[in-house]
């Protein structure tokens, strides 16, 4: 009833070739994917191509694949399917290491720095508080606010 209906075609074997997949049948799986790929829509084309690669992959076809993902990256240069690209001075993936220092059994642990910022102190090592060295400066009492209109400017103090 619906076999030319394009609006509902594409999502049929879209959600045909996951059952194939599921069931472990790849060559069905891969006969749905060519089905969808012949189809006249744009819609799923980039999912088709990333499908396929990543079938051609397991089934040891590297060249194969390797063709299936640029014809993608070519024809879909937008599409969440295309892995990530790194970028020059990209460290997202750099993984932070912090020393840790581990008392030996029954000692006490002495000064603490701060942790990182976004993490709470430990119970087993509790945070202690640095002693402040200086009060902060105070303005002299007689000195009226200062207005930024007579702010002095490098050329006044000279």
């Amino acid at each position: 009833e619906y076999a030319g209906n394009e609006d509902i075609r594409p999502l049929s074997l879209y959600k045909l070739f996951e059952l194939y997949k599921g069931a472990g049948k790849p060559d069905k799986a891969v006969e749905t994917l060519k089905q969808l790929e012949k189809l006249r829509t744009p819609i799923y084309k980039d999912i088709v191509l990333y499908h396929m690669a990543e079938i051609l992959k397991k089934q040891g076809k590297d060249d194969e694949s390797k063709k299936k993902m640029q014809e993608l990256e070519k024809n879909y240069p937008n599409s969440p399917y295309l892995p990530p690209k790194p970028t020059q001075g990209d460290n997202s993936q750099a993984v932070q290491s912090i020393p840790i220092t581990i008392p030996a059994s029954g000692t006490k642990p002495s000064g603490q720095s701060a942790p990182p910022a976004g993490e709470k102190p430990t119970a087993a090592a509790p945070l202690q508080a640095a002693p402040l060295t200086a009060a902060p400066a105070k303005a002299a009492p007689d000195s009226p606010p200062m207005n930024p209109a007579n702010a002095p400017t490098e050329k006044s103090a000279k």
